[in-house]
């Protein structure tokens, strides 16, 4: 088992159905989904999670094809079986770019460029990905407001950004739309008590 990184796509190599993917990655790129139906990708602190949400066990191949510089530095397959194994990565933009060097003069100077903007890691972590959401998922589970309320109807799911792998109110996303929970929170405002202080320090502070 393999993860191939190509000039402009990523695809894996393997014959073992996974649960889902993780990758660790640097870059600043846009990402189209190439995965297949029920499959989703979904980035969140540097990381990006590829993952069926219908059937957790299948074998798949082309994983996403990429417009910009990214650099995929680990990755890790889920198994069947709950393991986790290191996938090695192959980086097959090197070899091409290393082909470009070999041009003439005038050609090599927009190679080097090219190399620079596509090989080389840049320490942004930006991912625009092609499908921001998941919409319209209507959920057995049972989700709460913020004040421990019950909601219940069509919720979507968030992939990207901080709030990547967050439920919301709603069959899809709308400015200031509303996160929900899975459980009730218990939050308990304690009353901070003036600490007491013995009669020997309350002779030395007069």
């Amino acid at each position: 088992m393999k993860l191939v990184l190509d000039k402009d796509h990523c695809y894996l190599d393997s014959s073992y159905n996974l649960k889902y993917l993780i990758l660790k990655f640097v870059g600043n790129v846009e990402i189209t989904d190439l995965t297949p139906e029920n499959f989703f990708i979904s980035n969140k602190e540097g990381r990006l999670l590829i993952m069926n949400y219908k059937k957790p066990n299948i074998h798949i191949e082309e994983l996403f094809s990429y417009i910009g510089s990214l650099n995929i530095r680990h990755g890790f397959a889920v198994m069947e079986d709950g393991s986790k194994k290191r996938i090695p990565i192959v980086n097959r933009k090197f070899k091409n770019n290393i082909e470009m060097l070999a041009m003439t003069i005038e050609t090599m100077t927009m190679a080097v460029e090219e190399y620079n903007n596509t090989f080389f890691r840049s320490r942004r972590k930006g991912v625009h990905l092609d499908k921001e959401s998941i919409n319209d998922i209507s959920s057995k589970k049972i989700f709460y407001y913020e004040n421990n309320d019950e909601y219940q109807g069509l919720v979507h799911l968030h992939l990207n950004g901080k709030n990547a792998l967050k439920y919301f109110v709603g069959p899809e996303c709308e400015n200031n739309c509303i996160k929900l929970n899975f459980k009730k929170t218990d939050k308990i405002i304690k009353n901070k008590q003036p600490k007491l202080r013995k009669p020997y320090e309350l002779s030395r502070h007069k």
